[in-house]
């Protein structure tokens, strides 16, 4: 893993992740954005480690965007920061949208007094079982998630 130290050069050498650190800033900040709503509209915002660094976004979690990874909020009505971010595939990114998703957590929702666990594959979803509790069925999801994608 390479760490940087300098912001110079970085829109060349850094794009990809370059690019993710100016899109989250500017969802959260940037009411003339299209997708403003969804975050800064909500008060999603980016901690000051991140915000006034890229340096500092890269060294934590930026240096791990490669091929098809994105950014996910794990809790996603929480804010960006190291703790609540990760890297993951698109796919997976997706399932947590807060639209389809009410309870904040990847592969998980409510059904009645229980909650559903699924994970999409290849385009297609898969049922892992109903769970008392929230947590119990994100567990399951990271499990399966890590079998089938190794992270």
């Amino acid at each position: 893993m390479e760490i940087i130290t300098e912001s110079k050069n970085c829109k060349v050498k850094y794009k990809k992740a370059y690019n993710a650190w100016k899109k989250i800033k500017q969802r959260c900040y940037n009411k003339k954005v299209h997708n403003y709503h969804r975050y800064g509209g909500r008060g999603i915002e980016v901690c000051d480690r991140w915000r006034y660094s890229f340096v500092n976004f890269y060294n934590d979690i930026g240096n791990m965007l490669i091929g098809n990874l994105e950014i996910d909020r794990i809790n996603n009505d929480g804010n960006y920061c190291k703790e609540n971010c990760r890297v993951v595939t698109r796919s997976l990114n997706c399932s947590n949208r807060g639209t389809r998703n009410k309870t904040g957590l990847s592969g998980v929702n409510k059904s009645g007094s229980k909650y559903i666990s699924q994970i999409k594959i290849n385009k297609k979803y898969y049922y892992l079982g109903l769970f008392n509790t929230e947590q119990e069925a994100h567990e399951e999801f990271v499990r399966v998630h890590k079998e089938w994608y190794g992270f």
